[in-house]
């Protein structure tokens, strides 16, 4: 009874985990072309 919503959860927290790593390598892309940069 429990397990779909268990499932789903650890779908949604993949996901959200997914979306934050793709922002903080993007941050980090963009901050290290500008330290390139100069």
């Amino acid at each position: 009874m429990g397990e779909p919503s268990v499932s789903m959860f650890y779908v949604l927290a993949a996901f959200l985990a997914l979306y934050f790593a793709a922002m903080g390598l993007f941050r980090l892309a963009e901050w290290l072309k500008k330290r390139f940069k100069k």
